[in-house]
């Protein structure tokens, strides 16, 4: 029954739908890929469509992993096919500035594996009975994000693996435009935990409402019909049949 359901109930309800799943997933990732500036700002039209190649084929290795520990060494495969164009692999072995926005000091080369244990150790099972989903991501993200294990593409390996665990636990996914590239170093500046799980449960609220608006019109729901009374119809229909 879904009389009166929330969107999140709703996103779970219709992305059961394996064809409206594909369709949604090439949507979200057509703007994730355009949501990462280092794509959006590469001039270079082949290099920026190997870029793209990388990350959907890195999203796809990472959705792969759904039913598994995403552990350091499936971290590092996802991070190569990212870095893959750039002739890097595995965590850095040199220090690196986390960039012009950033105020926070990178791991340095000989920790990062340690760090990078711990939190996968925090996630899975220190962190694993917190109700807040998105307090969780946040501080796995955040953690991420300042250790920057990679020499490249720590933020789209971050934000990839981000968006990966809010789809494995049933939520709609995230996408930080450039244009809050602000607020987001914020947050991973003054590791504001809270702040950043508020910014993403909003964001992911209104990725619900816009899932919602794409599936009426795959199915050609009339305007005047809820989604909830579509899915209710299509119950009664089959308790009938």
């Amino acid at each position: 029954m879904l009389n009166n359901a929330n969107p999140l109930e709703i996103y779970r309800e219709i992305i059961k739908d394996e064809k409206f799943r594909e369709i949604y997933s090439d949507y979200f990732l057509d703007r994730f890929v355009y949501s990462i500036a280092d794509v959006e700002k590469n001039s270079d039209i082949e290099k920026r469509k190997k870029m793209i190649d990388a990350l959907l084929k890195a999203y796809r290795l990472a959705m792969s992993y759904k039913d598994q520990v995403l552990s350091a060494i499936e971290m590092q495969k996802i991070a190569n096919i990212v870095n893959e164009e750039a002739g890097l692999e595995g965590f850095r072995k040199i220090n690196v500035e986390p960039g012009p926005k950033a105020n926070w000091t990178v791991t340095p080369p000989n920790r990062i594996y340690m760090e990078i244990y711990t939190l996968i150790n925090n996630y899975y099972n220190v962190w694993s009975g917190m109700e807040d989903v998105f307090e969780k991501e946040a501080m796995y993200h955040i953690t991420l994000m300042r250790i920057h294990p990679f020499e490249d593409g720590n933020k789209r390996v971050s934000r990839l693996i981000l968006n990966v665990n809010l789809i494995n636990q049933g939520y709609p996914p995230v996408i930080i435009s450039e244009s809050e590239t602000d607020d987001y170093y914020n947050f991973i500046n003054n590791f504001d935990v809270q702040g950043f799980a508020k910014f993403l449960r909003i964001k992911s609220y209104y990725e619900s409402m816009g899932i919602a608006f794409l599936y009426k019109s795959y199915k050609e729901i009339p305007i005047n019909e809820s989604i909830e009374e579509y899915l209710q119809n299509k119950e009664n229909a089959r308790d009938l049949s």
